[in-house]
């Protein structure tokens, strides 16, 4: 769980399985898969997707408000943002180091011994 500042808006986000599902179930994608797609951003940022950003918030957004409680459509959340900085990498790492962290607990990650218990320092 984290805190970010969007705009005018301070969000609270959790990244779960049930991250995806929201995501899923809202936009007819697979959350990863679009994660996966940013990384051809490192070659080309003519592909960048600022919607993609905004989405993935929004499903941790509705994680972090939990199951069963009421939360606005995407596009009635997008209104109370009034301004978004997309230069900002500081809050978009946030967003996808919580999916990470939420969909790949690091200590089931593969990698160096002793690498997967540790914690990214904004994480609560």
């Amino acid at each position: 769980m984290r805190t970010i500042q969007v705009g005018n808006q301070t969000i609270g986000i959790k990244g779960t399985v049930l991250t995806s599902f929201y995501y899923k179930q809202a936009f007819g994608r697979s959350l990863l898969g679009d994660l996966y797609s940013m990384e051809s951003l490192q070659k080309d940022h003519s592909k960048f997707d600022e919607l993609l950003l905004l989405q993935f918030t929004w499903a941790l957004a509705k994680t972090y408000n939990g199951p069963g409680k009421g939360f606005p459509d995407f596009e009635t959340w997008l209104t109370q943002l009034e301004q978004v900085d997309f230069s900002d990498q500081g809050t978009w790492q946030a967003v996808l180091f919580e999916i990470k962290d939420g969909l790949f607990p690091r200590s089931q990650r593969p990698g160096p011994k002793g690498s997967g218990n540790h914690k990214h320092k904004n994480r609560r």
